[in-house]
């Protein structure tokens, strides 16, 4: 069932408009009661009736699945949830590929795709945290391919190893890459589905998204945007511009040496604060101008801060460890 028609008359209703008036004031607007259902109307036809994105924050991974399913059906040309996790960045085993790559296909879209006046969000209280690196950081390292442009095919391929995706002779996961002659097979770590670029000389001639089990051709798209395979990568070159007497502060010399010889780790996700001074949240990917709902603030703050105790013992844990590791090599 779709709410789209619902929605469009709300959005010019007069209620919507007082509600909308309520929400310039110094308080915030809170509504109290109301179902999930009614509330993922009311949060959409406000940011609708104001031509603003909407970014919906819940408590939980499981509450944000059930409102991605009300909100593909509010009107919303694109709809995204945004994984998060409830570990700590300092747990050696916090980069989980796949929550690192459920990031990236949204973030990947919004530096594409700058206007999201047509776009709803939904992600935990976690997205609000420091997690991810600078806006024009992750851009840099971002390889755009378009149709009809002009590649140096030894360069692209260079570009695929530097951000992290390795080569292999079928294509059958996520961040890897084959190369037969003057076609590139690419499986970016932000779609569903592989690529094939089909060159021509130098000059891109046709990009098609295939299937990796049959590797039969599928639709024609004309350009793709691939992001790296995870942030280590990007710390790791980072970190490489530190000063070694202040990364001596705060790691062993075994992580230092692979930091010189750009080895990358893991283990370099819990230095995420050296890399850079601040590292930035979901919101800094953002408009200035995004509607945020949040729901059930209480549970928000309550979830928020059992994540942030957890945080703190895990860095306590994360900083001794690597404290020992430091004296034990200079003993």
């Amino acid at each position: 069932m779709s709410f789209r028609s619902i929605t469009e008359k709300l959005k010019h209703s007069s209620l919507t408009e007082n509600l909308t008036e309520r929400c310039t004031r110094e308080n915030r607007l809170t509504i109290q009661g109301g179902s999930r259902t009614a509330k993922a109307l009311i949060s959409s036809s406000l940011a609708q009736s104001v031509n603003k994105p909407l970014l919906i924050i819940v408590s939980s991974s499981e509450e944000a699945s059930r409102w991605y399913s009300l909100m593909n059906v509010m009107g919303w040309n694109n709809t995204y949830i945004y994984p998060t996790t409830d570990s700590s960045p300092y747990d050696r085993s916090y980069e989980n590929s796949e929550i690192i790559w459920g990031q990236l296909q949204l973030l990947v879209d919004l530096i594409a795709f700058p206007d999201t006046t047509n776009t709803a969000i939904i992600a935990t209280e976690r997205s609000l945290q420091p997690h991810l690196p600078p806006f024009e950081t992750l851009k840099s390292k971002c390889i755009n391919i378009r149709k009809s442009a002009a590649f140096d095919l030894e360069k692209l391929c260079h570009q695929l190893t530097l951000i992290g995706y390795k080569r292999v002779t079928t294509i059958d996961q996520e961040g890897t890459w084959s190369r037969r002659g003057d076609i590139i097979d690419i499986y970016p770590v932000s779609c569903e589905l592989p690529c094939r670029l089909e060159f021509f000389g130098d000059e891109l001639d046709k990009i098609k998204e295939f299937d990796p089990v049959t590797q039969r051709s599928l639709d024609v798209i004309s350009n793709i945007n691939i992001p790296p395979t995870n942030f280590s990568n990007m710390i790791l070159e980072a970190l490489k511009d530190k000063d070694e007497t202040y990364l001596a502060k705060y790691m062993g010399s075994e992580l230092i040496d692979l930091i010189r010889e750009s080895i990358d780790s893991p283990e370099l996700s819990g230095y995420m604060g050296l890399a850079w001074d601040k590292p930035f949240s979901l919101l800094d990917y953002l408009p200035q101008n995004t509607c945020i709902a949040i729901d059930e603030r209480e549970q928000c703050l309550s979830h928020g801060e059992m994540w942030l105790d957890n945080t703190k013992l895990s860095f306590e844990e994360f900083y001794k460890s690597s404290k020992n590791s430091k004296e034990l090599k200079e003993t």
